[in-house]
């Protein structure tokens, strides 16, 4: 009999940066979670997250309550300046903008909601989607 092995979700806080998960949000096995600098991450009550989701922060994420995160979905809040071609892209720093999901909102399995990006309360960003502004 072959027996599914969940790996236990990644906790990854720098000093100084802040991870606050409702009591009643639920984690899949597998995510990670990275916060960096003075980052603070906020998942709201009622939420859930898939298997494998990723969460990175610079500044500020922000899942609203009763939100659905599907599978594998990724949500960072920066993002590579890519100005110079003759640089590593290693070499010219980070920008970043705070992502907001809104209450009851869904992200489906495989989507990346990136830098800037607002996911307004209810709606609905499709597999494999990549929303990179906020959604109307």
């Amino acid at each position: 009999m072959l027996r599914r092995r969940h790996a236990r979700p990644v906790y990854d806080v720098a000093p100084g940066a802040t991870l606050d998960i409702a009591p009643d949000a639920v984690i899949g096995g597998g995510c990670r979670f990275h916060l960096h600098g003075t980052a603070t991450v906020v998942v709201g009550p009622r939420t859930r997250l898939g298997e494998r989701c990723a969460i990175a922060a610079h500044e500020r994420v922000e899942i609203g309550a009763g939100c659905v995160l599907g599978d594998n979905v990724t949500v960072m809040d920066f993002e590579p300046v890519a100005e110079d071609p003759e640089r590593p892209i290693r070499e010219q720093g980070l920008v970043t903008a705070p992502v907001s999901i809104g209450d009851g909102a869904i992200v489906d399995r495989g989507a990346a909601v990136l830098a800037g990006a607002r996911v307004p309360p209810g709606a609905r960003v499709t597999t494999h989607a990549v929303l990179t502004r906020p959604a109307v």
